[in-house]
């Protein structure tokens, strides 16, 4: 497949995900390899998968799709549940052990998401340390950190239990 991405997920029936380029997800049984479902993504090619609640999250890159462009898929099965109706540039997106979703956009700036209360939290861009598309980021549960990197090779930490500026540049890119 080109452009493959993969994640395996724990727990007691572990479960692969992957997603190629036809903007499929295919889960698959971890323990015996067996193909188990299809979720057609409907274009939204921004994927993370939430090992925790079980689900897969596909949101759109900006690009106009049918219906909401950020969903929530339940890797069991069931009704996938709409998350946000606002178009972004979204271009990562991260499940955090809180149940919120770290949000990164093409433009540099980050927030956080949270699925139950539809509430997002807006990082203040005067203490905005990226000013290129959001290509990675990572979460470290011990330290509670989220770590971000952008296009121009810049590495960012978030602290995400203070309120306080949450920044911390780790390179310095271009």
């Amino acid at each position: 497949h080109r452009e493959l991405r993969a994640w395996r997920g724990a727990g007691e029936t572990p479960r692969c995900v992957t997603v190629a380029a036809d903007n499929r997800a295919c889960v698959w049984n971890a323990r015996t390899g067996l193909f188990q479902r299809t979720i057609d993504l409907g274009g939204r090619s921004i994927v993370a998968l939430d090992e925790a609640s079980r689900t897969l999250y596909a949101v759109s890159d900006g690009r106009s799709v049918e219906g909401t462009p950020a969903i929530a898929f339940p890797l069991d099965g069931g009704s996938p549940t709409p998350l946000w109706d606002r178009i972004d540039r979204v271009s990562a997106i991260l499940p955090l052990s809180s149940g919120r979703l770290a949000v990164g956009l093409r433009d540099g700036q980050v927030y956080f998401w949270s699925p139950d209360s539809g509430r997002e939290i807006s990082v203040r861009s005067s203490g905005r340390p990226h000013w290129r598309a959001i290509t990675a980021m990572a979460y470290h549960a011990p330290s509670d950190r989220l770590y971000t990197a952008d296009a121009g090779g810049l590495i960012a930490a978030w602290s995400l239990s203070s309120e306080a500026a949450p920044i911390e540049r780790l390179s310095g890119g271009e």
